[in-house]
């Protein structure tokens, strides 16, 4: 009788540790409801989300369904924070990507220290980065950046000047830079062939003003006036748009959030 109190006593004592660890532990930071990553990409992807989450003491997440029903896509990616239980910290602090396939949605949700690392110009600028992966079909890499873009963003956010409105990330622009190379071989081009054309004409001779080409008093002015015409006068109103920052709402728990999205 001593042994089997015994037997479950340490029965019950496993299943309390086991209860702890799980309470203790964070849900999967990936979930690929959709299907649409090989076993190899989840397991790359995963890894990064964990690493990127623990250094920065944010749950980085991304979720991805086939469908979300008749479900704004707002209000399913807060479900998804709350059901789950993300968030680091005491403030709950998560940036979590929801993708949804049917009608090609994408949300992300913010809390915590999530809402102020990433703001709403921010937010523009990060999709910018993956939405063009995502709607090609190149799910891994969009993911890939999604993420780095999150620890570049929290980075800064954490120097105490989260990037916003006048304060984006600075990227090359390959068209401007394309443009000017081709305005530089045209210049010099140009100066080649005008300079031979130049080398053929023998006959003119470079003047210091214009007597050879006119006749002696044949250009004098007898009389000049100025007349005003009329003044046009244009006033904008000017708008300030710098103040950025995060939008946020409250969950029906009180929770606050920050984020936004749109199709793919």
């Amino acid at each position: 009788m001593k042994r089997i109190h015994i037997i479950a006593f340490a029965l019950l004592f496993c299943l309390l540790m086991t209860a702890g660890v799980n309470a203790a532990g964070t849900a999967p930071r990936l979930v690929d409801d959709a299907d649409i990553l090989d076993d190899a990409e989840e397991n790359t992807l995963l890894a990064k989300l964990d690493g990127i989450s623990e250094r920065q003491m944010v749950d980085i997440v991304i979720h991805t369904v086939s469908s979300i029903g008749d479900t704004a896509v707002m209000e399913a990616a807060d479900n998804i924070f709350e059901s789950y239980g993300y968030g680091m910290d005491a403030e709950r602090s998560c940036i979590l990507l929801l993708v949804s396939m049917e009608h090609r949605d994408w949300h992300i949700t913010t809390a915590g220290y999530g809402i102020k690392a990433v703001t709403d110009a921010g937010l523009a600028y990060m999709s910018e980065q993956f939405i063009p992966h995502l709607s090609g079909g190149d799910y891994l890499t969009a993911f890939t950046v999604y993420a780095d873009t999150c620890d570049d963003f929290l980075n800064r956010a954490r120097s105490g000047d989260p990037f916003d409105t006048d304060d984006l990330p600075k990227e090359p622009f390959p068209a401007v830079r394309n443009f000017l190379v081709c305005l530089v071989i045209g210049i010099i081009a140009a100066w080649i062939i005008t300079g031979k054309q130049k080398a053929q004409l023998y006959t003119v001779r470079k003047q210091d003003g214009a007597r050879t080409y006119t006749k002696e008093n044949s250009m004098r002015v007898a009389e000049s006036k100025d007349f005003f015409l009329y003044r046009t006068v244009s006033r904008t109103e000017k708008s300030d748009n710098s103040s950025g920052g995060s939008t946020t709402h409250k969950t029906d728990s009180g929770t606050t959030l920050g984020g936004g999205g749109g199709n793919f």
